[in-house]
């Protein structure tokens, strides 16, 4: 017989997004929506950058590459070998893991 338990796990996050609107003007936000996401303004970008970090690069020391974007800074640091570093995006504060809830109920 096989036990099944239901795990909810709930973290916060948070992080500080650099962007640079030098780069990221509206002349590049049209191409990138063109080809990704339908984001209008620097908010829409951090809300993803942010979502993305949380989700596949908790703990990296770098910011990690990222679809539209490419390799982006944490803390300044981009991977030695990374072919194509985007300095427009920089994570310059992260806060992980701090406060972790974890309910473990038995189905």
């Amino acid at each position: 017989m096989k036990r099944k338990f239901e795990v909810e796990v709930v973290r916060t996050d948070k992080y500080v997004i650099e962007l640079d609107e030098q780069v990221m003007d509206e002349a590049w936000m049209e191409q990138f929506r063109n080809v990704f996401y339908d984001f209008y303004d620097l908010e829409d970008h951090a809300e993803h950058i942010a979502q993305f970090r949380a989700r596949f690069n908790n703990g990296s020391f770098y910011g990690g590459f990222i679809e539209g974007y490419g390799e982006i800074a944490l803390e300044g640091k981009v991977k030695q070998d990374a072919k194509w570093h985007f300095p427009a995006v920089n994570i310059i504060e992260a806060d992980e893991d701090n406060a972790i809830e974890v309910e473990v109920s038995e189905v």
